[in-house]
């Protein structure tokens, strides 16, 4: 019996762990969850206004011919040297709001580490899907630093197209 019990342990454990390393924490499931997540912070420690700098770390979104002058690298990432940035907080809820372009939703922990995501509708003329967002990283003293990585997954101009990029940001708190 005992051995039975063993196996059915092991079984149950070896579901859990591959799930878990399979799951894709860009796919709009991971992120919504990822969104309603709380922290273990309290209060509002966190809050404040920002100025915030990016630095695009990979992209691997293909050329587009199908469209003069589209680069989806430059759309996804961020490589900008100053743009505003708002942290909100309540307790351990928290929004991130850069450049007023996105609201990255989540939660931060007492010792500053946060996760926030964002799905952004990206359906324009010609264009149909989403811009899924993660944002990870930590407060200091100073502000924040994290890595940003943006997903579009949808059609261009008929071309179907899932890529991603990744950036570096790094944000100073106004006094």
């Amino acid at each position: 019996m005992k051995s039975l019990l063993r196996w059915g342990l092991a079984t149950i454990w070896l579901v859990v762990a591959c799930t878990a390393e399979d799951e894709d924490l860009l796919s709009a499931e991971s992120l919504q969850r990822i969104a309603r997540a709380q922290g273990d912070a309290q209060g509002q420690e966190f809050a404040g206004d920002f100025v915030l700098s990016g630095q695009r770390q990979g992209c691997d979104c293909p050329e587009l011919d199908v469209v003069d002058g589209l680069d989806l690298c430059g759309v996804l990432g961020v490589d900008a040297p100053l743009l505003p940035a708002q942290a909100s907080q309540h307790e351990g809820l928290m929004v991130i709001e850069i450049s007023g372009t996105i609201a990255l939703l989540g939660g931060v922990d007492r010792d500053g580490s946060f996760a926030t995501a964002s799905i952004l509708d990206a359906s324009v003329i010609n264009v149909g899907g989403e811009i899924l967002s993660l944002f990870e990283g930590a407060f200091d003293e100073d502000g924040f630093t994290g890595q940003l990585t943006n997903r579009f997954v949808g059609t261009i101009m008929g071309e179907a197209i899932d890529c991603r990029a990744d950036s570096l940001l790094s944000a100073k708190r106004i006094p």
